[in-house]
Formats: C-alpha cells, sequence, structure tokens
C-alpha cells in the first residue's frame, strides 16, 4: 500500500490536505506536509499508526470476502460474521455499494446484509470446507505430479 504506483498515497493524501485547507480557509502554501510509513529494512515492520486504521480494515476485510449474491461469508472466519452481522447489519450510518463493471458499461446497487440464521451458518461452513477440501486435494496431486 505505501510503495504502489511510485507511492501515489503521498498524492492523495497531499491532496486531501489541501481541499480541507481551502474549505476551512487555511493558507497551507508555507507548510511543509509530511507522512510517515514503516521501514520495510526491518524484518519487523512497526506500524506506529496501526491502531488508527485497525477499525476501517476489520470493515475492509469483511466487505472484500462477502458473498453478497448469497449472503455469505467465510465460515472458517467468525470474526468476519460477528462484525457483518453484530456491527454492519444494525449500523444506520453505513452504504455498502456493490458495483458491476462490464464492457458495456457499470451498475451498482446498495447491498444491505442480513444476519444469518443456523441453517444458513451450516451452509455456509460446509460449502466452505468443500472449497478447502478441494484446494487440498488440487495442491496435494499438483505437487505430487511434480515429483
Amino acid at each position: 500500500m505505501t510503495t504502489y504506483c511510485d507511492h501515489i498515497w503521498y498524492d492523495y493524501a497531499l491532496w486531501n490536505a489541501q481541499a480541507l485547507a481551502e474549505i476551512l480557509t487555511v493558507d497551507i502554501k508555507t507548510t511543509q506536509i509530511s507522512a510517515e510509513v514503516p521501514d520495510p529494512s526491518k524484518a519487523n515492520e512497526a506500524l506506529w499508526f496501526d491502531y488508527m486504521i485497525r477499525a476501517a480494515d476489520w470493515f475492509a476485510g469483511v466487505v472484500a470476502t462477502w458473498d453478497r449474491t448469497r449472503n455469505l461469508v467465510p465460515a472458517n472466519q467468525p470474526k468476519y460474521r460477528q462484525m457483518l452481522e453484530d456491527v454492519i447489519t444494525p449500523a444506520k450510518n453505513m452504504v455498502i455499494l456493490h458495483f458491476d463493471i462490464t464492457e458495456t458499461g457499470m451498475q451498482f446497487r446498495r447491498s444491505a446484509p442480513t444476519r444469518n440464521n443456523w441453517l444458513m451458518l451450516a451452509l455456509t461452513f460446509l460449502h466452505n470446507g468443500a472449497r478447502i477440501s478441494v484446494h487440498r486435494l488440487h495442491s496435494f496431486f499438483k505437487s505430487s505430479g511434480d515429483q
């Protein structure tokens, strides 16, 4: 994230700071804008800002893994189900948009999660278990063929 596209995130951060200053009529022409990133040369990158972005990571992780067509999340990640059901579903101040992008254009719709019932939870667990089993079998036979 911090090295993508020659550090383009820095440009976005600068543009946001400039836009905010313009809206608040703050003169920042002589202000030095700086940003801190983890040191990639160290084996264990210490993210001093981790606690500030953790909640956004939780939301992004859940929405990224959520199968909105079938209203399913991976059964092997109970934190995702808990986050979706206990935080996102009852939230009145959150909108999740699902985008469909094709060669002919783009459409979007609002996705509204609902609480899973026990039947759907069991089906999710079985479905994900089957997918994992197939993946492991495929990997096993692929590695056996390489020898």
